[in-house]
C-alpha cells in the first residue's frame, strides 16, 4: 500500500513534512510529495534534489527532474513526486532540499533552493548495501549539457569566442586586468578613449576590451598597457592574438 508523504513550502520557502509511519529499510511503499506551485509564475527547466542520509553521510543528487531523462523523480499535477527507496531510508534520518533551475528574461540560469528538511524513519531490522548509486546518470548529464548547447545561437562568433577567452586566460584581478565587454563596436571605440583619458601608463594595469565585429572587421582584442611609461593600444586577432597571448604569459 503505497503511501504519500506530504510537504509544504512556505512564502519564505522553508519546506517541511507531515508525519507518516516508514520504517528503516522500506523500498517504494512511500513517496514523497512536494507542492511547486510557490513556482508556478516562473517557466521552470527542471529541478533538481539534493539528499544525505545520517547518521552515516551519504550524499546523492537527482537532476533533470520534470524531464524525461530522470528516471527516479517525476512532476505531475504541480507536484513534485519521489519513491522512497531502500538506499534512502536505511540510514534513519534522510536530509533533503529541492532546487528549481530557469532562465531569467536576461538568459541567466536562476536556481531556487527550498530549506533543507528532516525525515526520521522508525527503527527497523535492517541489513542492506549503503554504496551510493549515481542517481543522474553520465548520459543524463551529457543530455543536459547538449541541450544547452543546443540552445545557443547556431551562428557562434568564434572570434568573439577567442578574445573572451584570452582576455580570461591573462586575468588576474580586477585591478591588475579589468576586462570590457561593450555592446557594439562603436562602444567599444568610445571605451578606448575614455580608459585613454584616465590611463596611468605606471605599468600596473592593462585593459582587456572585447570588441565584437565591426565595420566588416572581425571581433578582436583591445589591450591598452604602458610601455616605458607610454600608454600603447594593441588590438589582435588571429594569429596575432595567440602570438599576444604568449608575450604576456613569457613576459
Amino acid at each position: 500500500m503505497t503511501q504519500f508523504i506530504e510537504a509544504t513550502i512556505d512564502e519564505n520557502r522553508v519546506m517541511s513534512f507531515d508525519m507518516k509511519a516508514v520504517y528503516e529499510g522500506e523500498n517504494n511503499s512511500s513517496v514523497i510529495k512536494i507542492p511547486l506551485d510557490i513556482w508556478a509564475d516562473e517557466s521552470i527547466d527542471f529541478y533538481s534534489l539534493s539528499l544525505e542520509t545520517y547518521p552515516f553521510g551519504r550524499h546523492y543528487y537527482i537532476g533533470n527532474i520534470g524531464r524525461e531523462d530522470c528516471p527516479f523523480a517525476t512532476v505531475s499535477e504541480g507536484f513534485l513526486l519521489l519513491p522512497l527507496t531502500t538506499r534512502l531510508t536505511s540510514a534513519g534520518k534522510l536530509r533533503l532540499q529541492l532546487s528549481a533551475h530557469y532562465t531569467d528574461e536576461n538568459g541567466r540560469e536562476i536556481i531556487e533552493k527550498t530549506s533543507i528538511a528532516n525525515l526520521v524513519f522508525k527503527p527497523s531490522m535492517v541489513q542492506t548495501d549503503l554504496t551510493p548509486a549515481e542517481f543522474t546518470s553520465l548520459q543524463a548529464q551529457f543530455n543536459t549539457l547538449k541541450a544547452r548547447v543546443d540552445d545557443l545561437d547556431k551562428e557562434m562568433d568564434y572570434d568573439y569566442f577567442c578574445a573572451a577567452l584570452c582576455a580570461r586566460l591573462l586575468y588576474v584581478n580586477k585591478r591588475i586586468t579589468p576586462i570590457h565587454f561593450p555592446q557594439s563596436g562603436s562602444r567599444a571605440e568610445e571605451l578606448v578613449d575614455e580608459l585613454l583619458s584616465d590611463f596611468t601608463a605606471d605599468g600596473k594595469t592593462t585593459h582587456y576590451i572585447v570588441m565584437p565585429t565591426y565595420s566588416g572587421e572581425c571581433a578582436s582584442l583591445i589591450a591598452i598597457y604602458a610601455v616605458e611609461g607610454n600608454a600603447v593600444v594593441g588590438r589582435y586577432s588571429g594569429r596575432a592574438l595567440l602570438e599576444f597571448m604568449l608575450s604576456q604569459v613569457k613576459g
